[in-house]
This record gives structure tokens, C-alpha cells and sequence, in this order.
């Protein structure tokens, strides 16, 4: 699943990953100038997809950074519908 959502980040111009990630969870930047981590947040957690906000979760980051979890592809599939 890691290399399948890797694609699908690297497919879209509004979210780039940070380094090179090896674990289940990716954190990614926000590249849209549109968007920010709470408005992000907000939506995937309508669509029952888990995303931390980088500005409440880790401080210091700022609100252009979200925490996602690989998951089952349904879920990874939601998050990339929004």
C-alpha cells in the first residue's frame, strides 16, 4: 500500500510527501496555497479517513502539514477523492 499511495501523492500538484517515508505513515506538505492542514483535516474526517493536523498535532509545523496512515485502499482511495 505504500508504494500505491506514494503514487497517487506524487500524481497530484496540491500535497508533496516529506523524505522518504518507511513506515505506515507519511507526512505530507501542503502545497496548495487554497488549503490548509485544518481545512484538510476537516474534510477527510467527513469521509472517515484519519489524518492528523499538523498545526494541532505536532507543534511548530505550522498548517501546512498533515500526518496520514496507510490504510486499506478503500480508505487511501477516499482521501484521494477529496
Amino acid at each position: 500500500m505504500r508504494r500505491y499511495v506514494m503514487d497517487k501523492i506524487a500524481a497530484l500538484n496540491r500535497f508533496s510527501v516529506v523524505g522518504q517515508p518507511s513506515s505506515n505513515f507519511f507526512l505530507l506538505r501542503i502545497e496548495d496555497p487554497a488549503l490548509d492542514s485544518t481545512r484538510c483535516s476537516t474534510s477527510c474526517s467527513s469521509a472517515d479517513v484519519i489524518v492528523k493536523d499538523g498545526s494541532v498535532s505536532f507543534i511548530g509545523l505550522g498548517k501546512r502539514y498533515l500526518r496520514i496512515d496507510v490504510s486499506l485502499q478503500k480508505q487511501m482511495d477516499r482521501l484521494f477523492g477529496r
